[in-house]
């Protein structure tokens, strides 16, 4: 019965894929997004705080807006943002001044062909960057610092791996052709500053 906000970082096909999900279970859902904002907007009548079960948010949420915590307590991270400020403004929607239950926020991590990308890329970036924040801004020295452990090169040969179709296939329809060449292009030119070296 409680109300709950799906966050997500990308609204092109997003949105649509998550709100015929919740049409297809029979649950009712609201916008605030970049464009659509009747949620939450009153002169587009509120509808999360006027019956709507499911909030549909992007970005937008997460600046200045009050009275969520009256009606919500539940966040489902469905698509991460790039920084971790913009995690906790999202949470603070609902985690602050006159809220009187516990919060509970649900963070979705994707996998892409059995590689966890969520979690390897993006969660780790967020995480880096908390990281860099907290040293900057508080002068808190991280203990250690969070090494990148995967470069592109490792992300598309793990994405790919697994697959019934020809990789090169696969590969040549977009970004991932593009970040191989990219990859090769670095490895070559530092082989031939290492042989001019010698």
């Amino acid at each position: 019965n409680d109300k709950v906000i799906i966050f997500t970082k990308y609204v092109t096909g997003m949105v649509d894929e998550i709100s015929e999900a919740l049409e297809r279970k029979g649950i009712t859902y609201t916008y605030y997004t970049g464009t659509k904002k009747e949620g939450l907007e009153p002169s587009l009548g509120s509808e999360f705080f006027n019956g709507k079960k499911v909030l549909i948010a992007s970005s937008a949420i997460a600046e200045g807006l009050d009275k969520i915590q009256d009606v919500c307590r539940n966040i489902w991270f469905v698509g991460h943002g790039w920084t971790y400020s913009e995690r906790q403004q999202v949470i603070g929607r609902v985690y602050r001044t006159g809220q009187k239950r516990n919060v509970d926020v649900l963070t979705f991590m994707a996998s892409i062909n059995g590689f966890e990308y969520d979690k390897n890329v993006k969660i780790h970036r967020i995480n880096t960057k908390k990281i860099y924040h907290d040293c900057i801004v508080d002068g808190n020295y991280p203990e250690t610092i969070v090494e990148t452990r995967y470069n592109w090169k490792k992300i598309v040969n793990d994405v790919i791996r697994g697959e019934k179709v020809d990789g090169s296939r696969l590969i040549e329809i977009g970004l991932l052709k593009k970040l191989e060449k990219h990859d090769r292009k670095i490895t070559k030119n530092k082989k031939k500053r290492k042989n001019k070296k010698h």
